[in-house]
């Protein structure tokens, strides 16, 4: 039995969940994302069996179909994060209730370890420790690429090596 006259049955399902999955978590989706991805990609290929012409390997078409799932995924994240309604932090400050402090202990381990994050950043080459403070503050790729004289690819190549290093010094 082929997948495109039954659908994808169990066995099929079973052989790609997990390389879907693991496909995902490379490309960088948390966990549940990962899962949820490959749920939506195989529904999506058991609901398109019937147009699947065979002109590549199935498993191939199913990949097809979980990199259209990711791009919209990533614009998706692109349209929640200018969604995001901005609140200044005394807002935020006030809005909180004034008993909720945290404990002497917990406070200070925040303390050491922000110290420790800005030790790191500034630990980082000029140009790549520039990027990824403007780029933190909310400024866009050409924004930071007219401020520090490069192109936009440089830009992108600075900040992703500065996150890189951080996580590197500061695993999750």
């Amino acid at each position: 039995m082929s997948p495109v006259q039954k659908g994808i049955d169990e066995e099929t399902f079973d052989r790609l969940w997990p390389k879907l999955v693991a496909r995902f978590r490379r490309l960088g989706a948390s966990e549940e994302d990962a899962q949820d991805l490959s749920q939506k990609t195989l529904m999506e290929a058991h609901r398109g069996c019937d147009s699947f012409q065979g002109h590549a390997d199935f498993d191939t078409w199913v990949i097809s179909i979980a990199k259209n799932k990711w791009l919209q995924h990533l614009r998706n994240q692109g349209r929640l994060k200018r969604q995001a309604t901005e609140m200044p932090i005394e807002t935020l400050q006030q809005a909180a209730p004034s008993d909720t402090r945290p404990d002497p202990e917990a406070e200070t381990l925040s303390h050491d370890l922000m110290a420790r994050i800005q030790e790191a950043i500034k630990s980082l080459p000029e140009q790549m420790q520039q990027a990824l403070l403007l780029f933190v503050k909310g400024r866009k790729y050409r924004d930071i690429a007219v401020v520090l004289g490069v192109n936009e690819n440089r830009v992108s190549s600075l900040i992703h090596q500065a996150r890189s290093k951080l996580r590197r010094q500061f695993p999750t």
